[in-house]
């Protein structure tokens, strides 16, 4: 399937019908594209993947939300989330150096998607697959008749106070890296036709299911690829009117390069629970807390030589999940609670990410 952002929801997918062409494909183009930037970053402050390390923009929207933002959270309804970012590809909104069209138009926009909703989206790219339910294809064209005029315009409105807060970072640097980017990817491409291969190699688009559907729908129709500012390791991709149209976090390969360090460190602080009998320390500690302990009555009480028991202590003092404290010429230990919940929250939010 597809996807906008990184684990997010189904979007048109790019591959689900198979069928041959002749027709060779025009070569790809590769752009910055503003109007797609700011609804790309819309849809992640309403539905946001919580990451380890969110870029500058993102961390101040969500630790001092100014209202409009929690208003529209409050008021996703039968939104999908990325309904800006469809409608700006749909209608040819991509190409503009700005979003002031955009959202002029914006109200008038998901009636005119609905009525032309089959030849927006191919019912061979997006089925149902007779789900009784309402699949996809159904849940996509409820979400655009619920977005009327009254709530498009509030959407707009929106979008227009976000741009008020990213355009000065997208003058300041934004255009000028995404440009940047663009050129190396099409030098880098040069004449060969693959672009999956010339993609971030650790980005959702380029698994291999993603990269399948890309290279098939290289021989079948027109490819737009957007360098994204304003993402971190999410982006998007789905298919309209036949045009495949991708969307990669600029900044993504060094992204991942930073949480790989965080995961080798994590990985390191986390020998502490590696060994059973460091662990069984650990928990002696903490279950008897309220008394001093020593070297000696951990030894004892694990049934291990004292010199066995220091030096599993000195690793868990060097990783600060415990301490000691001095009682004249004696050392008791103490566990670091809250330094031992840090990790644990830390491990959580990697493998078990709050959505």
């Amino acid at each position: 399937m597809s996807g906008v952002d990184e684990g997010g929801p189904a979007a048109p997918a790019a591959g689900a019908s198979r069928s041959a062409t002749t027709a060779p494909a025009p070569h790809p183009e590769v752009r910055p594209a503003p109007v797609l930037e700011l609804c790309y970053a819309y849809y992640h402050l309403l539905k946001p993947v919580r990451q380890r390390r969110p870029l500058p923009w993102h961390r101040q929207l969500l630790e001092r939300p100014p209202g409009w933002l929690a208003t529209a959270k409050e008021q996703g309804g039968a939104s999908v989330g990325y309904e800006a970012l469809l409608l700006a590809c749909a209608f040819g909104y991509d190409a503009d150096p700005g979003p002031e069209r955009f959202l002029a138009d914006l109200p008038a926009l998901p009636a005119r998607l609905v009525a032309e909703f089959d030849a927006v989206f191919d019912h061979t790219e997006l089925r149902d697959d007779d789900d009784p339910n309402g699949g996809p294809r159904d849940r996509l064209r409820r979400a655009f008749e619920a977005l009327d005029p009254v709530r498009a315009q509030a959407v707009a409105a929106n979008l227009a106070e976000l741009w008020a807060q990213l355009a000065p970072l997208w003058e300041e640097s934004g255009r000028q890296l995404v440009a940047t980017a663009s050129r190396r990817f099409l030098d880098e491409l040069g004449a060969s036709d693959d672009v999956a291969s010339y993609l971030p190699a650790h980005h959702f688009v380029n698994l291999e299911d993603s990269a399948a559907d890309i290279r098939h729908h290289r021989g079948r129709g027109p490819t737009l690829v957007v360098p994204l500012y304003f993402a971190a390791r999410g982006g998007f991709k789905f298919v309209l009117r036949g045009r495949l149209c991708l969307g990669y976090g600029v900044r993504s390969e060094d992204l991942y390069e930073e949480q790989k360090e965080d995961v080798a460190d994590l990985a390191n602080r986390l020998k502490a629970f590696s060994d059973p009998t460091r662990l069984l320390l650990m928990f002696q500690v903490a279950r008897l807390a309220r008394f001093p302990l020593t070297v000696g009555d951990l030894a004892r009480q694990l049934n291990v030589s004292q010199p066995t028991a220091s030096g599993h202590l000195r690793l868990l003092r060097d990783l600060g999940l415990v301490h000691v404290v001095r009682r004249g010429n004696r050392s008791y230990y103490r566990l670091d609670r809250e330094a031992t919940r840090a990790i644990i929250a830390e491990l959580e939010q990697l493998l078990i990410p709050q959505q």
